[in-house]
């Protein structure tokens, strides 16, 4: 049996120049579970990767679950502790917060 993905895609090779579109077949034959979810995990860690650097906080260990990150599914966005928003602020920020809250 032929394992295969049809997907279209859409690619620019810098950004503002045009878009080109491509219907790409991504043939799965001869992959085992383990290689297939070696590919999945690289996806998930460029997403989140994106995620932390917009939330620009970046934690030393985390735990993700798969299925926050399946197509058509956002991750649930985590309320931000107190570390990360005294990360996010810049040295004058953080002591003007000190100097109010003492």
């Amino acid at each position: 049996m032929n394992d295969v993905t049809n997907t279209e895609v859409n690619t620019r090779i810098e950004t503002g120049s045009e878009k080109v579109t491509t219907n790409l077949t991504i043939n799965w034959d001869g992959l085992t579970l383990e290689e297939t979810r070696e590919l999945a995990a690289q996806s998930i860690v460029i997403k989140w990767q994106g995620q932390r650097r917009a939330e620009k906080s970046i934690p030393t260990e985390a735990t993700l679950q798969a299925t926050d990150y399946k197509l058509g599914v956002r991750a649930p966005r985590k309320p931000k502790t107190f570390a990360d928003l005294w990360a996010a602020m810049s040295k004058e920020e953080q002591a003007a917060f000190l100097a109010a809250n003492s």
